[in-house]
């Protein structure tokens, strides 16, 4: 995140834009006048390699799970395309940094998500990962990000509260962090 020191700034894409001192933005413009975002080079690396690797997978996953023409292969497609959509937007609208950062803006395929259950305090740890995971899962909690719990904790920042339904019931977790192997 930037933080802005101007005294005005009178439009932005023909709207008249509030005076700023010390407000913060980032890409998705919260203040509704400039989008900016600082990352790491490190991360925005890893970024850019993560979307080639999706576009990869996409259709190992889909002639491997949804073959057919169905509901869920829509769903899929549906949610792998906003994915890719989201990182891509992301990546082009941020400055680099030479500061040293493991930590992901968001929630993506193979990071390390460190949530609290709202209810019990109780705080986990789950690694999205791709359905075709080869390390061995009992060496820690890993969450395909087909899984109720993978797919919506997909592009969840820090703070976001998720409510994951599963078939045990529903479990309320808030964001505690997220970083990159």
């Amino acid at each position: 995140m930037v933080w802005l020191y101007k005294r005005a700034i009178p439009f932005f894409n023909g709207v008249a834009c509030c005076i700023l001192k010390h407000l913060p933005f980032n890409v998705y413009g919260d203040r509704g006048c400039i989008k900016i975002s600082v990352i790491s080079k490190s991360i925005y690396e890893k970024l850019i390699e993560h979307l080639v690797e999706i576009e990869e997978e996409k259709n190992e996953v889909i002639e491997e799970y949804y073959y057919e023409m169905s509901a869920e292969r829509l769903e899929f497609e549906t949610l792998i395309e906003n994915y890719i959509s989201h990182i891509d937007k992301y990546v082009k609208n941020m400055k680099k940094s030479d500061k040293k950062n493991t930590n992901c803006p968001f929630v993506i395929i193979e990071s390390i998500v460190e949530v609290e259950d709202i209810n019990s305090g109780e705080v986990e740890r789950f690694k999205i990962v791709s359905p075709f995971l080869t390390a061995n899962p009992l060496d820690g909690d890993f969450a395909s990000y087909l899984s109720p719990i993978g797919k919506s904790l997909l592009l969840k920042k820090i703070g976001d509260h998720v409510l994951i339904e599963t078939p045990m019931g529903n479990i309320e977790y808030e964001i505690k962090s997220i970083e990159l192997d």
